[in-house]
């Protein structure tokens, strides 16, 4: 077999070639294909295809390999469950240099990647189908980071090289591990374990108002939405990785409803209170929380005042506080929730909880 080399441009990829590529998968080959990260050897997921790839590589055929795909949409069809750790390690670090390792059939894992290399984003597009996409070396030696490398290793073993001169990252890529209770890092990369582990923390944030029927359960449910938004989740799965964000009022009256105005704003911008029932500060175990929010200077100075000692990281939602609406028509409400989505940003924002 004579191995092409196809010179074939980083940034935009020509389609012709990109097809050609797809084609010689098709046909059962092997194409060597730049990512990111360092080179891989290609193959489709079909069994003689990847028995010819674990051949050449002298794979053991314990190891699975790793999946490429064109997006998270593909995950679904591949995993035999996504967990919310993996939906947020997706919507964080996709496309990119991570390699996430989903729950798959018969208790095994699947690693499944998006990488951010045009090249092999595009191939895996022409051919229609993920793709095995392991890094081209021999098992346990140095993974090639270009063309030139993998020729070294592979000429006349493989179909093509997709030549896009030297992978950028140079190293391999991340590969974690997701549950549903827990992740690993198997093997760190350019996304290091802290970079992980920040973006899986969940906080636990407690909004403080008076009688805890308007202001803070207002706060409660912005941040709750945001938050879920941002990590491409919903906010019932928030709990699953950590996140506890709720509400109390210095002076509130257990079990109340949450007031017909709060609850009328809210649902301006499309959320539901309705199930909302207050609860007073004084059956709230303060040393739980990472962040305890007050909306005025009265809250702040109660809880300093009853819990001295008090560890958390304490402040007010806005620097200039922000008045009780109660009273007020839909103009000062519709004012008050302004205020309160502005100071969840800022909230977000600090904890580095930004749109993927």
């Amino acid at each position: 077999m004579r191995t092409r080399i196809i010179q074939i441009d980083r940034d935009t990829p020509e389609p012709s070639l990109l097809r050609e590529a797809a084609s010689l998968l098709q046909a059962g080959g092997i194409v060597a294909v730049p990512t990111e990260t360092v080179y891989g050897l290609a193959a489709l997921t079909h069994p003689a295809a990847l028995e010819a790839l674990r051949e050449i590589k002298g794979r053991s055929p314990e190891k699975p390999f790793p999946i490429q795909v064109a997006g998270p949409e593909d995950v679904r069809a591949l995993a035999a469950d996504i967990p919310v750790r993996g939906k947020v390690l997706m919507r964080r670090f996709w496309p990119g240099p991570l390699t996430i390792v989903f729950p798959g059939a018969a208790g095994k894992g699947v690693g499944l990647r998006v990488s951010a290399h045009a090249v092999a984003r595009g191939l895996v597009r022409e051919a229609g189908e993920p793709i095995a996409l392991p890094s081209a070396n021999i098992s346990g030696e140095r993974p090639a980071v270009t063309a030139e490398e993998v020729a070294f290793v592979f000429d006349g073993r493989i179909a093509a090289i997709l030549d896009a001169g030297r992978a950028p990252i140079g190293e391999p890529s991340t590969v974690v591990r997701v549950g549903r209770a827990d992740h690993e890092v198997l093997r760190e990369g350019l996304i290091d374990r802290g970079l992980i582990d920040r973006a899986l923390r969940g906080y636990r944030i407690l909004f403080v108002c008076t009688g805890n029927t308007c202001r803070s359960p207002m706060a409660e449910a912005v941040c709750r939405a945001a938050v879920a938004e941002r990590l491409g989740l919903v906010p019932d799965e928030l709990a699953e990785i950590g996140w506890e964000i709720t509400s109390a009022g210095t002076a509130a009256l257990s079990g109340g409803a949450a007031s017909r105005d709060a609850m009328a704003a809210l649902r301006r911008i499309g959320l539901d209170i309705a199930g909302h029932r207050a609860r007073a500060l004084d059956g709230v175990d303060l040393r739980r929380f990472d962040r305890i929010v007050a909306m005025d200077c009265v809250q702040l100075l109660d809880i300093v005042e009853r819990h001295p000692g008090l560890q958390a990281d304490l402040s007010l939602l806005d620097p200039e506080g922000i008045p009780d609406p109660i009273g007020g028509g839909p103009e000062e409400y519709d004012e008050c929730l302004r205020r309160i989505r502005a100071g969840v940003g800022r909230i977000l924002e600090g904890l580095e909880i930004r749109e993927g």
